[in-house]
């Protein structure tokens, strides 16, 4: 299950789960922006923020759960894996009603006190917020399910069911709009495809895994559950605060409409997240399970986490900063890449720094301290409060992007020093790869400050061609391009097969690069 061939189909079973939606995403944003204006739009974001943030409410059960699973998996230890998995799932069902219940309360006090919505949208908003919540229970108890497939390590499944629910997050609202263009209703739609993907999620999984068919809880699971989940909590509760407080306070300081321009470049780089998300949601079950019998085994994984994470990011990343401008003007128009360009360049860099830091968080829950994470997060959390105001104040929207982007600096570099001990990773690691992700910032920050599209576009064909040459002798190690070559040789072959140029050939066999 943590061979390196495995890990890498699963990790493109993810990748792919998440392309389409992204897709559907970029068609769909600019559609409901125009349809339902940029104040309704704005309010739909924050409707889909607070749902994000209170999945805070399991309590750190679903990663604890999976962590469990891939353990005992790990060391084929089955005997608890029946009532590990039932008590995981029944402690997130009920955190889940707690959740809603507390969002559902604080309602109309977040409406009438905190967010800047006029007077008339105010009961619009108060039922939208009242939908979601009610979602939230199967929200949770559907993330559960997905984490046992995970723990499994069957992605395949998961990405199967994924990506059609995921896609119908945003053809969701499209479907609602030729009838109305109510936020409630919009609302309603979302909080449906939940309610949809709870269900198939929990069918698929009972009739995949026989122990689950008998539901098994046991009181003595709680606390090693929640002992694990505790610290995560912590982290479940203020990562999310850090995350979404700056779209908040946008809402609370300045007009909502001000909110469409900065979460439209924060959702477009956001979803580069996909791609450490795709990676590193294999690799925490890996790193449990290889942590617990094969240590050398982990650091090898670490090794490779990095090093394909910085390069896989860099050229998304650098394409964003480079050419925002004219990103958004092509996609929604030149008048709002005049507000917005500026923050997609901070966010972009932000975003290629925070691709490490995950991978280090990830090490970190994997090898069983997820208090160092959340004791990083209690310290950061007052500082970027802090920050956020300043600069916002400062320099309005773009000071908020700042604030993200300084923050989430800050927070790789702990998680990188805090991680080498635990993890017993190396020094010289912990260089090569600080190096590496240095090198990506410097040049993505320079080529964003060029003023013309003409010497913009210079600087993308001559660093696509650097960047080439720099991640084949650089960024991978001789193993790693053999392996590359050989899987190019075997698809040149192929081609060659099927079009008859030459005689088929004995498929290649594997090299000692994908054998580990």
């Amino acid at each position: 299950m943590t061979t390196g061939r495995a890990l890498a189909r699963n990790a493109l079973f993810n990748l792919g789960s998440q392309i389409a939606p992204l897709i559907v995403a970029v068609v769909a944003i600019p559609i409901l922006i125009r349809a339902l204006g940029p104040t309704a739009f704005g309010l739909l974001t924050l409707v889909s923020t607070a749902i994000g943030y209170f999945g805070l409410f399991d309590f750190g059960i679903g990663r604890a759960l999976t962590h469990a699973i891939a353990t005992r998996v790990g060391r084929n230890e089955t005997d608890e894996l029946s009532a590990v998995t039932w008590t995981g799932l029944a402690l997130l069902g009920a955190f889940g009603v707690v959740g809603g219940a507390v969002l559902a309360i604080g309602t109309p006090a977040l409406i009438a006190r905190v967010l800047n919505v006029d007077a008339a949208d105010q009961p619009a908003a108060r039922t939208a917020f009242y939908i979601m919540a009610g979602a939230i229970p199967l929200t949770l108890i559907a993330t559960g399910f997905r984490g046992i497939l995970e723990a499994y390590q069957d992605f395949g499944i998961a990405s199967a069911l994924r990506t059609p629910l995921a896609m119908a997050s945003y053809l969701a609202p499209l479907a609602v709009l030729p009838f109305s263009h109510d936020i409630v209703a919009v609302v309603a739609a979302l909080a449906a495809v939940r309610v949809v993907g709870a269900i198939v999620h929990a069918a698929v999984c009972v009739g995949r895994y026989p122990l689950l068919r008998r539901p098994h809880f046991d009181r003595r699971l709680v606390r090693p559950l929640l002992a694990y989940g505790g610290w995560l909590t912590v982290s479940n509760v203020v990562s999310p605060i850090m995350t979404y407080l700056d779209r908040f306070m946008i809402g609370a300081i300045l007009p909502l409409a001000a909110v469409t321009y900065y979460v439209t470049p924060f959702e477009v780089v956001s979803r580069l997240f996909i791609i450490p998300a795709a990676i590193l949601g294999v690799l925490f079950p890996a790193f449990a399970a290889t942590f617990a019998v094969d240590r050398n085994r982990t650091r090898q994984l670490v090794d490779r986490a990095f090093r394909v994470i910085i390069l896989v990011m860099f050229p998304a990343a650098f394409l964003l900063a480079t050419l925002g401008q004219e990103i958004l003007t092509i996609w929604i128009s030149a008048a709002f890449a005049r507000e917005s360009t500026l923050i997609l360049q901070w966010l972009a860099i932000g975003v290629l720094i925070n691709s490490a830091g995950q991978v280090a968080f990830t090490v970190l829950q994997g090898v069983g301290r997820p208090d160092l994470t959340a004791k990083t997060h209690l310290i950061e959390l007052p500082l970027y409060l802090a920050s956020i105001w300043g600069l916002s104040h400062a320099f309005g929207l773009v000071g908020v992007a700042m604030a993200w982007t300084f923050r989430v600096s800050a927070d790789t570099v702990a998680m990188m020093a805090l991680m080498a001990r635990p993890a017993e990773v190396s020094r010289a690691l912990l260089l090569r790869v600080s190096a590496l992700l240095a090198s990506a910032v410097a040049v993505t920050a320079a080529c964003s400050l060029l003023t013309t599209t003409q010497w913009r576009l210079v600087a993308v064909a001559v660093v696509a061609v650097a960047f080439s040459c720099g991640a084949w002798w650089f960024g991978m190690d001789l193993g790693e391009r053999d392996l590359v070559r050989g899987w190019l040789a075997r698809r040149r072959g192929l081609i060659a097969s099927a079009t008859g140029a030459i005689a088929p050939s004995e498929p290649a066999a594997p090299t000692d690069a994908e054998s580990t």
